[in-house]
């Protein structure tokens, strides 16, 4: 154990844990004297303690610390995913420490939120490990964080852009019927949709995360730049036909001349 972490004060050294009965029946719940707050020093931590007629000290502690989560993007930008935090202390059987976790019912979880997450929910969950090698066991906490991803960036800026414009190319592409006189200003049309295509591609392309799963955002944008690359196949043999059927119509008329 941290050296840190063992309470050590002079002022409770001969204090004893258990609480007489006679005071008890003396001094009930209801008319228990109000919690003194005692100063305790630690080697390099100072802390503010609790302590109550029944024995019982507390303190409070803060720390800061990163947890590394699995991510499944299958569904970025819509997607939600859940992080689950353990504590456990080995130090400590269940029988000499219990580990009892839970939620201020006036913390607001919104405050726990930034701009591109949510949290949407906290669940806290309590359990007993049990070790195989000391034949003991050990309390175990689970806090489960729920977050969301806020899916307005993405929206805005990448799924609207890609579907006005492939709805304006493949509209420009069959707006006319297929003809060899506008068939070089619908190539330039598709070839400008397709490049502006991978543009929007590439944008999405660094706010996905690498992992091996394909979102459904890279999907979406597969499918207009694939629906875009058919509709300018469709109007290059559209094209064709018609100069050939052209073609084979000016064959026929100098072969049978009118009399």
């Amino acid at each position: 154990m941290d050296q840190q972490e063992i309470l050590v004060s002079s002022l409770f050294a001969n204090y004893r844990k258990q609480v007489p009965p006679l005071y008890t029946k003396l001094c009930p719940s209801d008319n228990a004297p109000e919690p003194i707050f005692v100063n305790i020093t630690l080697n390099y931590v100072k802390l503010l303690s609790v302590v109550k007629h029944t024995g019982e000290i507390s303190f409070y502690v803060t720390y800061v610390f990163t947890v590394v989560c699995p991510m499944n993007i299958q569904k970025f930008p819509f997607d939600r995913q859940s992080c689950e935090v353990n504590f456990v202390s080995f130090n400590f059987f269940d029988n000499e420490l219990r580990l009892v976790c839970g939620l201020i019912e006036s913390f607001n979880i919104s405050y726990a939120s930034n701009g591109e997450w949510s949290v949407y929910d906290i669940t806290t969950d309590n359990s007993t490990l049990y070790s195989s090698g000391y034949g003991r066991q050990y309390d175990l906490v689970t806090v489960t964080l729920n977050i969301e991803r806020s899916s307005t960036f993405y929206v805005v800026l990448i799924v609207i852009p890609s579907f006005i414009l492939t709805f304006l190319c493949v509209l420009g592409l069959f707006w006319s019927k297929f003809d060899h006189t506008d068939y070089l200003e619908k190539l330039g049309l598709g070839f400008a949709a397709i490049l502006a295509m991978c543009m929007v591609l590439e944008i999405a392309e660094e706010s996905v995360p690498k992992t091996r799963q394909l979102p459904s955002l890279s999907v979406y944008i597969m499918v207009n730049l694939l629906l875009i690359t058919i509709s300018i196949s469709i109007v290059v043999m559209g094209s064709k036909s018609s100069d050939i059927s052209c073609l084979f119509q000016s064959s026929g008329t100098s072969k049978n001349p009118k009399k």
